[in-house]
């Protein structure tokens, strides 16, 4: 059960990064341990973590859950970067957002040693993101 603190630490921005969207942020959450932590336990609770392998975070505010997650559940966690950022062979993919374009580059080797996948970025929107991980 998430709580009203917690729901109502979410900070909610109009018109950001374009007119029409509303940006929710989530940072205020990190400046109280409590919060944070009861943040980690809810999202660690759901029992689809069984099912998956690996976590995958997204570049860059989904590191900060994902890592949290991945360690509580003791899973391994993969990164999903901007392009250039990862060395070694990677896979890139582009895919359109509410308000344009991004890209996503994994390390291939990471990718090699699992089958099944969570995915953690710090909002879902359109499902943009997500869908370029598939």
């Amino acid at each position: 059960m998430i709580s009203n603190k917690l729901k109502l630490s979410i900070k909610s921005y109009k018109d950001f990064p374009k007119k029409g969207i509303i940006f929710r942020d989530f940072l205020p959450i990190l400046q109280e341990p409590t919060l944070f932590k009861e943040l980690i336990d809810a999202m660690s609770e759901n029992k689809k973590w069984d099912d998956i392998e690996a976590i995958i975070a997204i570049d860059a505010r989904g590191f900060l859950l994902g890592s949290s997650v991945a360690q509580r559940l003791n899973k391994p966690l993969i990164v999903a970067r901007k392009p250039g950022k990862l060395p070694g062979k990677t896979i890139e993919k582009t895919y359109t957002l509410e308000y344009g374009s991004n890209t996503l580059s994994i390390q291939k080797e990471c990718l090699d040693k699992y089958v099944s996948f969570g995915v953690i970025d710090d909002l879902l929107a359109t499902g943009g993101t997500v869908n370029c991980i598939k």
